[in-house]
Parts: structure tokens; sequence; C-alpha cells
């Protein structure tokens, strides 16, 4: 049921999705299987962050990752969850936190790095996502949230002839993708 419920979310019907998601929650929990349900919630948690129900999706997460340490696993997805929300309720050092862990367990995966990276500067310790973001950038020449915040944390740092090349480079990268927008509408 939980594949089902996921098959639905991709395609972007979150009614039948929640369905499934609810119909797998009350398996998992007459099991009594804990992994299953850390799952479940996290599932559930994305359901209600499409419908912009952030209440709902907060709760799903926070549970999700309650069961995650409990179980002494690695939700890694709870974690970046829960960093997205803080973050959009200006809560930026739990968000940090948050993101950290995400980072630390999947290092590879650049939407963490980025995320993290990207609180980094918010707190005005962009310094330290110099490197980072050089790599984002590198890896996703199209992102131009990475280019826009590399820009700023080069200023920080004191770089101010190269951060402006970001900014402007940010800048032509938000207009390309304005264009390719106009373009597929």
């Amino acid at each position: 049921l939980h594949h089902i419920g996921h098959n639905y979310y991709y395609m972007g019907d979150y009614n039948k999705a929640h369905n499934y998601y609810n119909r797998s929650i009350e398996i998992v929990k007459k099991l009594g299987d804990k992994n299953g349900m850390g799952h479940a919630l996290l599932s559930l948690g994305n359901i209600y962050d499409a419908k912009n129900n952030i209440e709902e999706a907060l709760s799903c997460y926070k549970e999700s990752y309650s069961i995650s340490i409990e179980l002494d696993d690695k939700y890694t997805a709870a974690y970046f969850n829960l960093a997205q929300l803080e973050e959009d309720e200006g809560n930026l050092k739990k968000a940090l936190k948050l993101s950290s862990r995400a980072y630390g367990i999947e290092p590879e995966n650049l939407e963490y790095r980025y995320v993290y990276s990207t609180l980094l500067v918010q707190l005005n310790r962009g310094s330290e996502a110099i490197y980072n973001l050089k790599e984002i950038v590198r890896q996703w020449p199209w992102h131009h949230g990475a280019h826009y915040n590399l820009g700023r944390a080069l200023i920080e740092a004191g770089q101010q002839v190269d951060g402006k090349k970001y900014l402007e480079q940010a800048e032509q990268v938000r207009a390309a993708q304005a264009k390719i927008d106009h373009l597929e509408n």
C-alpha cells in the first residue's frame, strides 16, 4: 500500500496517496512495525507539505524523526524535511542542526549539501560554505541559488570581485530559466 501511495504522490494525486499512506499506517500499527511507521509518517508528511498544511507535515516529520532516533536508524529525508520546515518558520539554527544531520549521513547528496550551505550563508557563516557551494555550482551550473549564495558567501569573506561575479552569474541563470519557463508555457 505504501508503494501505491508513492505512485499516486509522484503523479500528483495527493488525495489518493494520502488514503494509501493512511491505510499503510493502520497496517504497520497493527503489526507493531516501527520502521514501517517511520517511513509511512515521513511520506504522509510529504503529502501535508505538498498541500501546504505545514503544521500537520511538521507533526508527521517530528514523529518520524523520533522513531528514527528510537530505532537508531537514519531517516535522512526526515532530517532534511524538518530542516526545510524549520527554515520556513525562521528557526535557522535549528534548521542548520537538522540539515547538518542529513548532510552528514549523505554527504554526496547535493540537495542536502545545498540546503546546509545555504543555511550557513543565512547565519552569516558563509565562509564555511564556500567550498561546498563551489562544488554545487560545478555540478549544477544551472542552479541560480547556488550561484547566488556562493556570491554572498564570497562577499562576506572579503572576496568582493569573485562574489560579484557569482551574483551576476546567478542573475544570468535566473533570466535564462525564466525564458525557458516562458517557452514551456
